[in-house]
């Protein structure tokens, strides 16, 4: 047994802390945040094209005049942000997209079976692998989506949109197709969030609130990882902190992670206004979880933003683009939030350990996938720290790690 630091609470680390529990390891996980895990839920591993794919810088700049894009860029002479945007402007190729894909569904589809799996013991995460409507308000985007659709292929099923308006809840007009993509699921992550808590308590885990500020070191090897309240010693630290990347940066490691800033609108809705499976519209990047007394509306990205601030006019451009495709209602006990996630410029998270001190691992920048991807990099976390691994022992982690992908 060895002695586990894991720096972050979010869901990657929660689900590592928890594979290393399983595996023996004495395991510590420091959380400064409060608890609140209010995310939208969507799993979108299955037939999602990367994010660096054909059309999107275009449809930014687009985004500067007509306000409808799936992202936004800040731009910014940082020169991580230089470096991020050169890496995720050349990953915006055939080639790259189709090796994204097949590796989105690969550990997607790993992550699904081990929600399944909990959600036997814990009901209540409420995991549905039910499929989700990708729906188009524009007519070429839907044309050039079903000219990629393979005849045989039973994973996508294309709606008829009259007979599947009562499904999609207020989004109901304008319509110009609907995919049901029958492989991709919803769960609920605040209680997916508190039934980890309870596994890691019962396999003997702690969970400390501190804020990790800075390192101790001995030679080549962490000692201790510094927080506000107290220092904690340990065999092995693992880095999970989201888009804080000051603690790396302390150590002259220069993660390849750039903060991007969305939004999330809580709205209370009566029952036949609620979809019956989340939806994503496809041409405003924007996801609709349905809840049971409404929905959570996520907007698109802005990338390099790191303004706390809810700015209503974005919010408001947001929800006036939906308007034209829902239908007319007041709005109930509207809640409005920012999130933050650490996006790579190649969609995959940045897994294994430091190149210098072999006792930090990270596992960071899961970014919009991260659902979808964490109890899949949870597992090869797990494997690099209890089997006394380098990265290059595990193929898996070579594959997928974004620290491997050019």
């Amino acid at each position: 047994m060895s002695k586990v630091v894991v720096i972050g609470a979010g869901v990657s680390g929660l689900m590592s802390a928890y594979e290393l529990a399983k595996n023996g390891e004495d395991v510590l996980v420091i959380e400064r945040g409060d608890g609140d895990y209010d995310m939208s839920g969507i799993l979108s591993a299955f037939k999602t094209p990367p994010l660096a794919h054909d059309g999107v810088i275009s449809g930014s700049l687009k985004r500067l005049f007509v306000g409808t894009s799936e992202l936004s860029i800040s731009p910014s002479l940082n020169e991580n942000f230089r470096s991020w945007m050169t890496k995720f402007s050349l990953s915006i190729n055939d080639e790259r997209i189709k090796k994204s894909q097949i590796l989105f569904e690969k550990f997607g589809g790993e992550s699904y079976e081990i929600y399944a799996r909990l959600n036997e013991k814990y009901s209540q995460i409420d995991f549905k692998r039910n499929g989700q409507f990708l729906v188009f308000t524009d007519e070429n985007s839907f044309k050039k989506r079903l000219d990629s659709i393979k005849i045989g292929d039973q994973t996508q099923e294309i709606l008829d949109v009259e007979g599947v308006k009562n499904e999609l809840g207020f989004l109901n007009q304008n319509i110009k197709g609907v995919i049901d993509l029958k492989q991709n699921a919803q769960i609920d992550v605040q209680n997916l969030a508190d039934a980890l808590k309870r596994e890691l308590e019962n396999l003997g885990a702690n969970i400390v609130k501190d804020e990790i500020t800075s390192w101790e070191f001995s030679g080549s090897l962490i000692a201790k990882a510094i927080g506000k309240e107290n220092a904690y010693e340990a065999d092995t630290f693992l880095l999970a902190s989201g888009i804080d990347t000051d603690l790396a940066s302390r150590l002259g490691s220069k993660l390849n992670l750039i903060p991007s800033k969305f939004y999330s609108v809580d709205l209370k809705f009566s029952a036949e206004k609620i979809p019956s499976k989340p939806v994503v519209l496809n041409d405003l990047f924007a996801k609709i979880t349905p809840k049971t007394d409404g929905v959570k509306i996520t907007s698109g990205l802005q990338i390099g933003n790191i303004d706390t601030l809810v700015r209503m006019d974005k919010i408001n451009e947001f929800l006036n683009a939906l308007k034209p495709f829902g239908t007319t209602c007041e709005l109930k006990e509207p809640r409005y939030r920012v999130n933050f996630i650490a996006l790579t410029p190649n969609d995959m998270p940045l897994i294994g350990r430091d190149e210098v001190y072999k006792n930090l691992v990270f596992s960071m920048g899961h970014g919009w996938l991260g659902l979808s991807f964490a109890p899949a990099s949870a597992r090869l976390v797990a494997r690099l720290i209890s089997e006394d691994k380098e990265n290059i022992d595990i193929n898996e982690l070579l594959l997928f790690s974004g620290f491997y992908q050019g």
